[in-house]
């Protein structure tokens, strides 16, 4: 999965304003594109980082943003679980038949060979 806004800014959920302010300027004077003359890479990074900035800093856009990651976790452990499950299905018919295949041969061996 890839990190969030708030792993992205070096920060926990429960993050003030002040703190999210702070990481903010930590991080658009190191990517600041003035600073880094030339350099498409870090204009586009300046770019993600005021874009996060926007939405963790505005009240409505930060709780929705929240709620998309509540999901996004709730969907990752859902698939999670039925990608786990769905595993050990598909161990299990896998297998069944060398079982079946192994009693088969003891059987055989069995019978025409006898019991020594």
């Amino acid at each position: 999965m890839e990190k969030n806004y708030y792993e992205k800014f070096g920060l926990n959920e429960s993050a003030t304003n002040e703190e999210i302010k702070r990481a903010y300027h930590r991080l658009a004077m190191c990517f600041h594109p003035d600073k880094n003359l030339g350099k498409k890479k870090y204009e586009d990074i300046f770019k993600e980082i005021k874009r996060i900035y926007e939405v963790l800093i505005d009240t409505n856009a930060r709780r929705e943003y929240d709620e998309h990651l509540s999901k996004e976790r709730f969907f990752a452990q859902e698939n999670a679980n039925n990608y786990h499950n769905e595993g050990n299905a598909d161990k299990e018919s896998f297998m069944s038949p060398i079982l079946w295949y192994l009693l088969f041969i003891i059987v055989f061996n069995l019978l025409f060979h006898g019991f020594k």
